[in-house]
């Protein structure tokens, strides 16, 4: 007596597929399933979600680059073009750069890179990611600021990023209400040492909604206040005194990315 091989078996007495048939079936559907591999634990979920995209060097080519955003990382080798700047105050490296006040109370430095004439101008409807490392020399008397944005002074607005207040961190949306005033939504940080260098984020959807993260924790969220707004800066760095000494503050490495529509 010839045995029937096992793949050519039919399932069931009322169901006439194959073995062979109902695996390669169940195969088809498992390769078709948008959420195979993604439970809590299984090999997408966790490749998704490392923190580092584990692939080897050199294997992310041109043509992977970004069609729909755009992109820079601005290096402060000159202020002449392209900046409103404070006349004085200002020590810069080709990467960074060190704000510092005179002792006159309420004295500001800043720099604000223009946007004009770029895609790249802050808008409350576009997705953007913005980033930069800062730290504050000093732990009182102080304001400070490290925003994407604003309408080229932190008094017009609007924008979104980081407040430093007396070695106190929050995340902050500066906007301009009905009546032409600006005004702040801001959420308290804890946690760090703003006296260290930290990497300051804030990520912004087509939805208005903020999320805002200190060195890859994500630290606040919120759907912004007045999302229809827009500033003509690319970002914003500035620090006043509030009192009769100087005070300091470095910023580097700013990084941003924008929606081009």
């Amino acid at each position: 007596m010839t045995l029937p091989l096992w793949g050519l078996l039919e399932r069931a007495l009322d169901n006439s597929q194959t073995i062979d048939e109902a695996i390669a079936a169940a195969i088809v559907a498992h390769e078709q399933d948008p959420d195979a591999h993604l439970g809590t634990g299984e090999s997408l979920q966790a490749h998704k979600n490392d923190s580092v995209i584990d692939h080897p060097q050199g294997s992310v080519l041109g043509d992977k680059y970004t069609n729909r955003e755009f992109t820079i990382t601005p290096m402060f080798t000159s202020f002449d073009h392209g900046y409103n700047r404070s006349a004085s105050g200002i020590l810069y490296s080709l990467a960074g750069l060190r704000l510092e006040t005179t002792g006159t109370i309420n004295d500001t430095r800043f720099v604000r890179a223009s946007g004009q004439y770029s895609p790249a101008y802050y808008d409350g409807l576009k997705e953007m990611t913005f980033q930069y490392t800062a730290i504050m020399i000093d732990t009182t008397n102080y304001v400070a600021y490290g925003v994407a944005g604003t309408d080229g002074n932190l008094d017009v607005g609007p924008g979104l990023g980081f407040k430093f207040i007396n070695n106190v961190l929050y995340a902050v949306e500066i906007y301009v209400d009905s009546f032409g005033d600006p005004q702040e939504v801001t959420e308290l940080v804890t946690g760090y040492t703003l006296t260290t260098r930290n990497l300051y984020r804030v990520h912004l959807t087509t939805a208005g909604v903020a999320t805002f993260f200190v060195n890859g924790n994500e630290v606040a969220t919120w759907t912004l206040t007045a999302s229809s707004d827009y500033g003509l800066a690319l970002f914003s760095f500035q620090i006043e005194t509030t009192t009769t000494s100087f005070r300091r503050a470095e910023f580097s490495g700013p990084y941003l990315s924008i929606s081009i529509k």
